[in-house]
């Protein structure tokens, strides 16, 4: 399981790199903002129900 996940790990950082040149600044931004909506959603989940 350990080999598996630091296989992944890895492929994910260096596919992240090279998207990182080709798509730049948007990518960060929007991945922001997703994590705040996710963030947002789970406190309102948490506070009203």
């Amino acid at each position: 399981m350990g080999i598996v996940t630091f296989a992944f790990s890895f492929l994910g950082v260096f596919i992240g790199k090279r998207l990182t040149s080709a798509i730049g600044k948007k990518a960060e931004i929007t991945g922001g903002l997703i994590l705040i909506a996710i963030g947002c959603k789970i406190f309102i989940e948490h506070v009203f129900c």
